[in-house]
């Protein structure tokens, strides 16, 4: 897929979820050229196929998305929010460059190490703590 592509593509199937720090994520990963890149809340990948993509122009690095997909507000717009991520990251192209970890962040396998984090899970001050 062109960057061209990629742009249309994300913009289309994110078309009635948008901001704009997706966009500065991209660019980070694409200026710091991590290894090891996580997200926590994933959600509807939003944020993540603009990581994935700048590992993949990068052709560097591995993108981990976690998430317990226990916000539901949106589920009967969406569906189920796994299969609507997965859909989301094959439709950008990128899917290949990200794996989702279901479940809390204290209760799963993190990578040994991150080279780069958003943090955008649960909120509030003690989660948003515990997973920094």
């Amino acid at each position: 897929m062109t960057t061209t592509g990629f742009y249309e593509t994300v913009e289309r199937v994110f078309h009635d979820w948008h901001y704009d720090h997706p966009r500065v994520l991209g660019a980070f990963i694409r200026s710091l050229r991590p290894s090891v890149v996580v997200e926590i809340g994933t959600y509807r990948g939003y944020g993540a196929a603009y990581m994935a993509r700048a590992l993949q122009e990068n052709n560097h690095g591995k993108l981990y998305c976690f998430d317990n997909f226990s916000l539901l507000d949106h589920t009967t717009r969406y569906g189920d929010a796994r299969t609507h991520w997965e859909s989301n990251l094959v439709a950008c192209g990128v899917r290949d460059w990200a794996e989702l970890i279901v479940g809390d962040t204290d209760k799963v396998t993190w990578p040994e190490k991150v080279d780069f984090a958003y943090i955008d899970g649960w909120h509030g001050y003690l989660a948003t703590l515990h997973d920094f």
